[in-house]
């Protein structure tokens, strides 16, 4: 191996360094902004509506059901 290229083996391994240390730091700035983001409000009103009108169900089973596997995420009766 000449002078010459070696030389060009240690730029070119430099840069290929450089490259994968500048994509190491934008993944960590990546994460930290979407964890960041997080901690962010975004300007609704965290407070449940009232119940404006009542479900009309066909059964009790049917209320009881929904309630108890729904109603945490799918209505305004959540606490």
């Amino acid at each position: 191996m000449t002078e010459e290229t070696g030389a060009a083996v240690r730029t070119s391994g430099r840069r290929r360094i450089d490259w994968l240390r500048l994509l190491r730091w934008t993944g960590i700035v990546f994460v930290v902004v979407l964890l960041a983001i997080q901690l962010v409000p975004y300007g609704r009103d965290h407070t449940n509506p009232p119940v404006r009108q009542p479900v009309a169900w066909n059964n009790a089973r049917t209320e009881e059901l929904a309630r108890r596997a729904c109603y945490d995420c799918h209505s305004n009766e959540t606490t």
